[in-house]
């Protein structure tokens, strides 16, 4: 998995709530470092996180407070999921995704 900062430079990332968004995926990699998934596994799941992850900060409800997965409600989640659907994913993807998010928001909060 690449480090966060390969990533921003990649992406050319230089926007602030960008920034301090991918940041917020280094709990998404210790998420998939405890639950030992493989790396495909891994990997799938850190795009799926990450793809929410840009959402929120793309729809313009991101603050500047950190950390940004606590501000994810369910009504993101909605809108989310109604995006997915909007720009093509099956149902089956969908359910996916949704319980890879319903995974990790389950390990935020037990921790």
């Amino acid at each position: 998995m690449k480090e966060i900062y390969t990533i921003m430079y990649e992406e050319g990332c230089y926007d602030e709530r960008r920034l301090i968004a991918l940041g917020q995926m280094n709990g998404v990699s210790r998420f998939l470092k405890e639950k030992g998934y493989s790396k495909r596994t891994e990997s799938l799941y850190h795009s799926y996180l990450r793809d929410l992850l840009d959402f929120f900060v793309k729809e313009g409800t991101a603050e500047y407070i950190k950390p940004y997965w606590a501000n994810i409600d369910q009504q993101v989640i909605l809108r989310y999921t109604s995006h997915l659907k909007t720009i093509g994913n099956s149902h089956t993807t969908v359910s996916r995704k949704m319980a890879v998010i319903n995974a990790f928001f389950d390990w935020l909060y037990n921790k």
